[in-house]
């Protein structure tokens, strides 16, 4: 039990310390917030499984995330239930759907928009507004140069110009949280449960294989 809460704790730190990048970079792909997140999840559990938490780097680790991003990118999607109503609600808008639907009309905008950059300007943008606003951040999740991180948000700022406003906004506004932190244990804890009870099925496996040879063993005496 403490190696697992150990090992709990280990994680939990892990996806404290990275999901701001780990997030953005899978939205700049897909920019749409619940997948990117259900992306950013996946990339967490498949570095802890292949890497030690203390020595994942956020260059490393948002490749993983981008390229489960743009595996995603190419499956086909669903309209969520809340799209269908949304659509719905424009016909006859009350005060809570209003707000529900500007938000949204922003949130198209800025992926709009985001879509018209390159790759590379895309992703230091995303990851300058999701995250704290650091250019050393933003260098060390794509393993660049700080200037090269600025010559790329400096660039990706001017393209968008009269746009900047609604993507500022809605990528802010998307920040992952302590609700995401919380998915991502919780997606970890599964697989762990799923792990140890493939263990304990082996294991058990192998005491009733050990237990018939020797009761064969003793029936069929030298």
């Amino acid at each position: 039990m403490e190696a697992n809460l150990t090992e709990r704790a280990a994680f939990d730190a892990m996806v404290v310390r990275h999901q701001d990048t780990v997030c953005a970079v899978a939205y700049a792909v897909l920019r749409d917030r619940a997948r990117s997140e259900e992306v950013a999840q996946e990339a967490f559990l498949l570095a802890w499984q292949r890497t030690p938490a203390a020595e994942v780097t956020p260059a490393w680790l948002c490749g993983v995330a981008r390229n489960l991003a743009r595996n995603a990118a190419r499956r086909p999607t669903e309209v969520p239930m809340s799209e269908e109503l949304e659509s719905h609600a424009e016909l006859d808008p009350a005060p809570d759907a209003r707000a529900t639907l500007i938000s949204r009309e922003t949130a198209d905008q800025a992926a709009a928009a985001l879509a018209s950059l390159s790759e590379a300007c895309r992703d230091a943008l995303v990851l300058y507004y999701r995250g704290d606003g650091s250019m050393a951040q933003v260098a060390a999740a794509l393993d660049i140069t700080v200037d090269t991180a600025k010559q790329r948000v400096h660039r990706g700022r001017e393209r968008l110009r009269d746009l900047l406003d609604p993507v500022e906004a809605s990528l802010r506004g998307t920040r992952p949280g302590s609700a995401f932190t919380a998915a991502a244990v919780g997606l970890w804890l599964t697989h762990a449960a799923t792990a140890a009870a493939h263990v304990g099925a082996a294991a058990a496996s192998g005491a009733e294989t050990a237990a018939a040879t020797g009761a064969g063993a003793a029936a069929f005496p030298v």
